[in-house]
């Protein structure tokens, strides 16, 4: 699963870069490389899905990358706590103390990076645009990547945004979820997707992922595969051709589509071609950083935006993530609800900072 080893670092690295850069002040142009090569792994994973169950060489350099990317994990992991402890003084968290190694790691990510590279600059070795995707059998269908995570403080929203998707329309009808990174956007579309009352209305539902470099026939072909298993004249057709296609399974009948980070309305007015807007049992759901997508998306209902989470919400997602139950030890109540507070009340922040933590315990009962 280097993919999503890949992507999972990635998210964390940037919401470093971004919300918690007093964590990383003494690395921040190390982080800020490895951040570059990881969205170079991350480009040619996705190029190269279909192609490298027929290459070996490819196969390996996959490997290559799993490898780097897990063990830099850990080193950003190990840093973080370090510098984490560094700031604290306290006796809990230098017990987690583990040497760190970011500058080997970021030299051997950038050796593996540099072989991608060379690929990329000579495609005709790996011939990404005429993939024969006959000998290999249709891709198939991915599960949507939605973790069942510790869900604290969206109850009454998801109950809201549930009420919405439900309603009786007069033409296909977008909700949207509108909010900063970190604050929880693909965590309340995931539980809303995973809804009993969701899964009884909507016989067909759907999640892509879209995110800033997305192309529309990947989005169309991941909503098509929900139907039928794509051949290789399917994969030749163009993007309009794919979006009438869409259309046509999704103009009868209930379903829900979850569109997970919109990134600009021009990006909604790529994707929203292949939507049937006479189908008023249609539903789409979509999440996005900027208020202005919702808005584009649909000008009849006010967007949804996430708010951030108390101080005590925070703490109790904390204490989910590191002791998977709401108690806590007594006597590291203080650090905790002090670590809480410096997540910035951001439930991503709390999830990564909660999942080193957990680690460096786990490691430290070994």
């Amino acid at each position: 699963m280097a993919d999503a080893a890949v992507q999972f670092l990635l998210d964390n690295l940037q919401q470093l870069l971004i919300y918690h850069t007093h964590l990383i002040a003494d690395a921040k142009n190390q982080v800020e490389k490895l951040e570059s090569d990881l969205r170079v792994f991350n480009s040619f994973l996705k190029d190269s899905t279909k192609k490298r169950r027929k290459d070996e060489s490819l196969r390996e350099l996959v490997r290559q990358i799993r490898d780097v990317v897990y063990e830099a994990e850990d080193i950003v992991d190990a840093f973080v706590t370090q510098a984490a402890e560094s700031k604290s003084k306290n006796y809990f968290l230098r017990a987690f103390q583990t040497p760190v190694k970011l500058h080997a790691i970021a030299t051997q990510i950038e050796k593996v990076s540099a072989t991608v590279k060379e690929i990329y600059g000579d495609k005709s070795r790996i011939d990404f645009a005429t993939l024969n995707v006959g000998d290999g059998g249709p891709e198939e269908s991915e599960a949507p990547i939605v973790r069942q995570e510790n869900v604290v403080g969206f109850e009454d929203e998801a109950e809201k945004l549930i009420g919405y998707l439900t309603q009786e329309t007069q033409q296909l009808d977008v909700v949207s979820i509108i909010g900063m990174p970190g604050l929880g956007k693909t965590t309340l579309a995931g539980k809303i997707f995973r809804d009993p009352a969701i899964q009884y209305e909507f016989p067909t539902r759907i999640w892509v992922y879209v995110s800033q470099e997305f192309t529309r026939k990947d989005i169309f072909l991941a909503i098509l595969r929900e139907f039928t298993r794509p051949d290789e004249e399917m994969y030749q057709k163009t993007d309009q051709e794919l979006a009438r296609l869409v259309a046509s399974h999704l103009e009868r009948g209930k379903f829900l589509i979850v569109m997970d980070d919109v990134w600009t309305s021009e990006d909604w007015d790529k994707l929203q071609i292949a939507l049937p807007k006479s189908n008023k049992m249609g539903k789409v759901l979509i999440t996005s950083r900027h208020v202005e997508v919702g808005q584009y998306a649909n000008r009849n209902r006010l967007p949804h935006k996430l708010r951030f989470f108390t101080q005590e919400e925070s703490w109790l997602l904390l204490r989910l993530e590191v002791f998977g139950r709401p108690d806590c030890p007594p006597e590291l109540e203080v650090l905790g609800k002090l670590i809480a507070e410096q997540c910035d009340r951001l439930p991503l922040a709390i999830v990564v900072i909660g999942g080193i933590l957990l680690k460096n315990i786990q490691h430290q009962m070994i």
